[in-house]
């Protein structure tokens, strides 16, 4: 069964997204709006969550920022765990994972767009990332991501030496 909403709730729901949009302004942030799809970085934001990106240059970037760059034509928004700079051509490489995925890869910094700084849930409050307290849980998440990664790594090491 179908049900369409009233119109009352889809007032709501359209003036929820305007003051989140205008607390973006506010905060004198050049933005974009995302709209969330897929469940890489499940619980950190779902499918059909709305994510505010200031653009700023990827130096500002820091361990634990969920950042948005470029792939194959579409922005992906995923976790910033390090940071390097390849000494062949002097440039910086960012080391980004999805909080729901295995692994994770390297992104230079020309596919850089910025960073997500609030996350306006399908249903709830906004959720603002960039408060002191936000950024340390972002870093923590960081730091055990990094674990997580070494621990598949030592277990697939692990592994093949025992079964050659």
């Amino acid at each position: 069964m179908q049900v369409n909403p009233s119109i009352e709730q889809t007032l709501v729901e359209q003036t929820s997204v305007q003051l989140f949009f205008m607390s973006c302004m506010k905060a004198h942030e050049k933005i974009i709006q995302i709209n969330v799809k897929g469940n890489s970085m499940e619980p950190a934001f779902n499918d059909g969550d709305i994510l505010c990106v200031e653009f700023v240059h990827a130096s500002r970037f820091g361990t634990g920022d969920i950042i948005v760059f470029q792939q194959h034509g579409q922005l992906i928004a995923h976790r910033l765990l390090k940071t390097r700079l390849n000494c062949n051509n002097k440039t910086r490489q960012y080391f980004q994972k999805g909080d729901n995925r295995p692994g994770g890869a390297w992104v230079t910094e020309d596919r850089m767009v910025g960073r997500v700084t609030r996350v306006l849930p399908k249903s709830g409050l906004p959720i603002v990332l960039t408060s002191r307290i936000a950024r340390r849980i972002n870093r923590w998440r960081a730091f055990l991501g990094r674990v997580t990664i070494l621990c598949q790594t030592w277990r697939n090491r692990i592994k093949k030496s025992i079964h050659g």
